[in-house]
């Protein structure tokens, strides 16, 4: 659909990517950044010219990326980029900026970018990446074109995996289904100690019945301390609760994400009722999203253990 309206020049002002993290929303921005001025391809980059070479390398002075900086995109990074636009291109057919993370602004952000999506300036292309579309303002969602990028199949997702990484087919299988189909978050894991101590932190939530409430604190302690990578211990967290409910139905080790903890699977499924653990993902999923809109960290991860226990 992007090459036939790059072919027929139908390319609208603004483009909104909208799905979850990691799955090639701004992989695909960027393409589609350099076809519309590569020096040699027409539907598509050749990836060999300057141009194409300066995009891939984040020094073409007419495209520019923009990101949050901790939890929000700045103001005077919108201002900036309306500065910017206002200018014709220096070197490619189209100025292209991309706002990496766009349902990450805030009000003031969102109603200075809008005045530029009403009164686009001419050969300029703004795309939108966006995880969820509801945190956008209407008015900026109904001004650019939409595009739902969905989860990736598994098979792609090993594939990928064992190509990328040294690693056997069912290990890359485990990884794939933590991730939930994202791409991103599979290599994030790997590169990180989250995959290497999440038999730790399935245990600890294991461990959690029982045991005195500082227990909980300790390990909301140890759990804050991954810092920004959270969120890919909310998925191991999540994984762990969904094997206890397929166990639960009767369906055995069949479609189970955590293979090699069968007999964790087996000893933990019957001490908790399907209704206990759909509330514990719940819990897992509203803490998450408290996060992202700025929460404590502490206090938010003492509270999902305390619901948790």
């Amino acid at each position: 659909m992007l090459q036939r309206a790059i072919v027929n020049e139908h390319l609208p002002h603004a483009y909104l990517f909208v799905g979850p993290e990691g799955i090639g929303k701004k992989l695909t921005a960027l393409t589609l950044a350099k076809t519309i001025n590569c020096e040699e391809g027409k539907e598509d980059c050749c990836d060999t010219c300057l141009s194409c070479r300066k995009i891939g390398d984040a020094n073409h002075p007419d495209v520019s990326v923009i990101g949050p900086e901790g939890q929000f995109i700045r103001i005077d990074k919108i201002r900036e980029l309306q500065r910017s636009l206002s200018y014709r291109p220096f070197e490619g057919r189209k100025r292209v900026c991309i706002l990496d993370g766009a349902d990450q602004m805030k009000a003031e952000g969102a109603n200075a970018l809008l005045k530029t999506l009403e009164e686009p300036p001419p050969s300029t292309l703004l795309l939108l990446l966006a995880s969820e579309r509801e945190r956008l303002l209407p008015t900026i969602v109904s001004r650019c074109q939409q595009l739902t990028f969905t989860r990736l199949p598994m098979d792609q997702m090993v594939g990928e995996l064992t190509t990328r990484h040294a690693i056997g087919e069912t290990e890359a299988r485990t990884v794939a289904a933590l991730a939930q189909g994202s791409l991103g978050s599979a290599l994030q894991m790997l590169d990180h100690e989250v995959w290497e101590r999440r038999v730790e932190i399935i245990q600890g939530l294991m461990d959690l019945r029982g045991q005195r409430v500082h227990k909980a604190f300790t390990l909301a302690q140890s759990l804050v301390d991954f810092g920004e990578n959270l969120p890919l211990v909310f998925l191991v967290m999540i994984s762990w609760y969904r094997d206890l409910i397929l166990w639960n139905e009767g369906r055995g080790f069949e479609g189970l994400i955590n293979q090699d903890l069968r007999e964790e699977v087996r000893r933990g499924g019957g001490r908790m009722s399907r209704r206990s653990l759909i509330r514990c993902i719940e819990a897992v999923n509203e803490t998450s999203k408290a996060l992202r809109r700025n929460a404590n960290r502490l206090l938010a991860m003492e509270h999902l253990l305390l619901q948790l226990r």
